[in-house]
């Protein structure tokens, strides 16, 4: 069994036969997928970023800064106690591409609908999950999708 590697700031993590170290963590709340990563290789002078599971990809040094700098950007919010996604405020991939519906999977909970946040229900979970289920029927049955529900034996 593999030991889990320290993904701090400034810890050396092996990705494949590379040995990299961590320069940022970037939240990606909104894209359904891990926290992305700028690493560096310090002998090749070369950037990296990282999604665990999704891959990783050589960057441009202005690249590298415009991710640490988002990096940053998201920290300062954090401390400041503000939430990054706000009614009205757009979601999207990290292709830029809007997401269609979407829920958060913790507090404060949000549903967006079109790529923009429609609602904002702090810690009610129940109430973002219900907007959320009616937002997806309805989506289904627009595009003439039969709702399916499998039974457990």
């Amino acid at each position: 069994m593999k030991a889990k590697q320290d993904w701090t700031i400034g810890a050396t993590v092996k990705v494949g036969f590379l040995a990299l170290t961590v320069i940022a963590k970037i939240p990606t709340p909104g894209d359904f997928k891990p926290d992305a990563y700028v690493l560096a290789s310090p002998s090749k002078g070369t950037f990296y970023e990282f999604v665990p599971h999704h891959g990783l990809n050589k960057i441009e040094p202005h690249e590298a800064r415009e991710l640490i700098a988002q990096s940053k950007r998201s920290a300062d919010q954090q401390a400041a106690g503000t939430t990054r996604i706000s009614l009205g405020a757009p979601v999207t991939k990290r292709d830029g591409t809007p997401i269609s519906v979407a829920c958060a999977f913790s507090a404060p909970y949000w549903v967006c609908s079109e790529g923009v946040v429609v609602a904002e229900y702090g810690n009610d979970h129940q109430a973002a999950l219900a907007h959320y289920d009616r937002l997806l029927q309805s989506r289904r049955k627009a595009l003439g999708i039969a709702e399916t529900r499998e039974v457990m034996a």
